[in-house]
Formats: C-alpha cells, structure tokens, sequence
C-alpha cells in the first residue's frame, strides 16, 4: 500500500476516533449535570426534613424559590419508571437518590476510562500521521530537487 492511501486511512482513524470523543464527552458533561441534579435535589430533601418552620421555601432551581407549608408527614415522590412515582419518606428518598448517584459515577468512571483510552489510540494515530507525512514531504523534496 501506498503512503498516501496509508496518510488517507490514518486521517480517516484519526477523525473516528477524534468524533468518538466529542461524543463521549457530551455525554459525560450529562452525566455530570445529572449528578449535580442528584446533589440539588438531595439538599432541598435534607433541608425540607429539618424544617421547623411550618411555612418554608423550596428551591425550584434558577434562583427561584417556591413557598409551602410543611406537612407533618414529610413525604417525597420518587420516579421509578416511565412516569411512575413511588411515595417515600425523605430519608428513602436521599438513599435512593444517592445510589442513583453511585451509579451515575460508576458510568462517569467508564467514561473517562473509554476517554482516555480513544485519546491514547487517537494520539497513536497523530504519530503515525506525522511520520508517514514526513515520508511523503521527503519524497517530494527528492523529486523536486533531481
């Protein structure tokens, strides 16, 4: 095979696995708002649970505040399904929403592991790129100068 169709494939790898990334990455950064979600949602649940106010403000989130009286039996509505909410006490609720979490992290973990490894093969590929490239200009400086 010729060095210019082994350039043209190596390109091709390299733009793969360049694309691969990015999506990984998207996906990463969604998983990571999700958690941040998790931890929000954690905190107004532990705040709601400490109230001794019975008139207290909830964060909706975006800086906006939801006004509510507290209810003596402080309940949370979890989603378990394609809308199916199950009523659990606040402590339930922030344990299930904290292994909700533990999960979101083990899949954040392979994430970064798959990351890293494309961005290792993807550097691989750079290397090649540049040494058959190198080969080529050589090349074409040879038969310009003869």
């Amino acid at each position: 095979m010729d060095d210019e169709r082994i350039l043209n494939q190596l390109i091709e790898t390299a733009e793969i696995l360049k694309k691969q990334i990015e999506g990984l990455n998207i996906q990463l950064e969604l998983i990571k708002e999700q958690i941040n979600e998790h931890l929000n949602t954690i905190e107004t649940l532990k705040g709601y649970k400490n109230a001794t106010d019975e008139n207290i403000y909830i964060d909706a989130g975006s800086s906006t505040y939801l006004f509510f009286q507290a209810m003596p039996n402080k309940n949370a509505l979890i989603r378990i399904g394609s809308d199916v909410y199950v009523e659990y006490n606040l402590d339930k609720a922030i344990e299930i929403l904290n292994e909700r979490i533990n999960d979101l992290k083990s899949v954040e973990n392979k994430a970064i592991e798959e990351i890293n490894k494309l961005s290792d093969q993807y550097n691989s590929v750079q290397e090649k790129i540049e040494r058959v490239y190198s080969r080529l200009s050589g090349r074409n400086r040879n038969v310009q100068g003869a």
